[in-house]
């Protein structure tokens, strides 16, 4: 069961699950705003609910206004439903930005677990790369139950920390560009028949096949424009990327991360880098704060600075390298393009079986994309949530 007014994240849903009905009737999916829910819709409609509120709330960006801002009206309807309820649910999983917890927002979410019966409560703040991945996602989550008294009041990464995988083994390799590209020009030799146009002269004339990556070169006047911004440029080699949001692919270097193609280019790519067991090199720590990447520049940038960055747009070139680094200056001259929707879903730990449908365009899944969720991170609490038994062996102190 979904509930979601974004039409497009709708059409994902349908076509991820197969499902056929999306009127406002519907027992699988509906397309109404969560404001405009009753007790009656929600009664009884499930065990687990997971959500993620509008974080724009407590945002930099969206100048943290907190409950008063009209975007939490949605989610404090929903908190002022959940005590009354004659069916609640069992469990209940709650997704935002780091800033979220403390906030009045929050406050009234934990009085309306308090009076929902939901006496069990656990918070965390996790980022991908707590667990492995090569990206900074840095989220605070809410975990709720009313029977599982097995959970902590804290959760707390994995320690030691995983290996941090290299960018290369998310990315897609230049054999997989051209297994690609071929599957589509054999389609689309396949549809000339149906796809023919006429041209001006009067000859028929087939659409050629897109390659994957079309349209996620940056182009060198962008570069021009923005020859002030420092971007966060990445290679196969890399350990760490920004957070990626939905404004990625509209607002370059505002969003995410930029890939050097030439680097991507001249990646030894083997079989290798698909593997868990790939020898990549993690960033380590200088025991001040900072860390090192793989290729041996530092980067005293927190994780708090780069989330706040990712928030408000541009990188201030003056707290970074203007030419050398992780986060730098970047020449009109040199290659860089966006990382492509399959890159971004292995990134955030999607399985390669999930596919969008094939009419939404590469701009519109990113935008999804970069409104999602890590999955393993979000499996792992789901694990803690209910599995306890088999994911923790001892109650962690509160903190």
């Amino acid at each position: 069961m979904a509930i979601d007014v974004n039409e497009k994240a709708n059409k994902v849903y349908k076509h991820a699950w197969r499902k056929t009905t999306t009127s406002n009737s519907g027992n699988d999916l509906k397309c109404k705003g969560i404001e405009h829910l009753t007790a009656a819709d929600l009664n009884g409609l499930a065990k687990l609910w997971t959500m993620s509120p509008p974080c724009q709330p407590f945002c930099s960006q969206g100048l943290r206004r907190d409950a008063e801002d009209t975007r939490s009206r949605s989610f404090l309807h929903l908190m002022h439903l959940l005590p009354t309820l004659e069916a609640p649910p069992e469990h209940l999983l709650l997704e935002n930005v780091p800033y979220f917890e403390g906030s009045q927002c929050h406050a009234v979410a934990m009085e309306a677990l308090k009076q929902g019966g939901f006496t069990h409560v656990c918070e965390a703040t996790l980022s991908p790369r707590d667990l492995g991945l090569p990206n900074t996602r840095s989220r605070y989550f809410l975990l709720a139950s009313r029977t599982n008294s097995a959970l902590p009041r804290r959760f707390l990464p994995p320690t030691p920390q995983p290996r941090v995988r290299p960018l290369a083994a998310f990315l897609l390799t230049p054999g997989e560009v051209a297994a690609a590209d071929a599957v589509a020009a054999a389609a689309a030799s396949n549809n000339e028949d149906s796809t023919h146009a006429t041209t001006t002269n009067g000859e028929v004339e087939a659409p050629g096949p897109q390659s994957v990556l079309a349209g996620l070169q940056v182009s060198q006047s962008t570069l021009e424009k923005f020859n002030y911004v420092s971007f966060d440029v990445c290679t196969p080699g890399s350990t760490e990327t920004l957070t990626v949001t939905k404004g990625y692919g509209k607002q370059v270097g505002k969003s995410g991360p930029l890939l050097d193609m030439d680097a991507w280019e001249a990646w030894p790519w083997s079989d290798d880098a698909k593997s868990d067991s790939y020898s990549g090199t993690p960033g380590s720590s200088n025991g001040d704060g900072s860390r090192t990447t793989s290729s041996g520049s530092s980067s005293s940038r927190t994780e708090e600075e780069e989330e706040s960055s990712a928030e408000n747009g541009v990188l201030d070139s003056s707290t970074t390298s203007s030419t050398t680094g992780r986060f730098r200056q970047v020449a009109s001259h040199e290659r860089m393009r966006l990382l492509a929707p399959r890159e971004l879903l292995r990134l955030h730990g999607f399985p390669e079986s999930f596919q969008f449908p094939p009419d939404l365009t590469a701009r519109e899944a990113q935008a999804l994309i970069g409104n999602s969720v890590a999955v393993p991170v979000v499996a792992s609490l789901l694990d803690l949530l209910l599995a306890p038994s088999t994911f923790l062996e001892e109650e962690p102190p509160a903190v």
